[in-house]
């Protein structure tokens, strides 16, 4: 018996990536992504190699509840683990996100070339960021 995984990427660029043990799981996670608050556009690539997408998923209605219980419920079940991300996995993800927007800046600073000065810099400014916006906040409290 053939012990087969999928992988979900969810993101563009990929910013999360999603190992499930059966093919309706993975097709349940993609219509969970479609049907997320924000669009999170993912795919999945199949045993057979023809990927799976949802963006055709996305104006697309839920299956019929009567004739496919089991599989809306699966549904529901990635959307509540959709929702219930650790806090620093999305700041991770964001952190990532940030970093490969300004990269071709980055790339061209000699910094850049040293790992252990350039997490110390990013560090820093994160933490000046950091302050910065509880300044703010504490500023907005009436």
């Amino acid at each position: 018996m053939m012990n087969t995984r999928y992988y979900v990427e969810i993101g563009q660029p990929v910013s999360r990536v999603i190992d499930v043990r059966s093919l309706a799981d993975a097709r349940a996670l993609l219509w969970a992504c479609a049907k997320h608050h924000t669009f999170l556009p993912a795919n999945c690539e199949r045993d057979d190699g023809e990927p799976l997408t949802n963006e055709d998923l996305r104006e697309r209605p839920l299956p019929d509840p009567d004739r496919y219980a089991h599989f809306r419920e699966r549904i529901g079940y990635w959307e509540a683990a959709l929702e219930l991300d650790d806090p620093e996995d999305q700041l991770a993800a964001a952190v990532h996100a940030a970093l490969s927007v300004f990269r071709p800046l980055m790339d061209e600073n000699p910094v850049s070339d040293d790992p252990r000065r350039f997490t110390s810099l990013v560090a820093e400014a994160a933490e000046e960021w950091a302050m910065e916006q509880r300044e703010e906040v504490r500023y907005e409290l009436p």
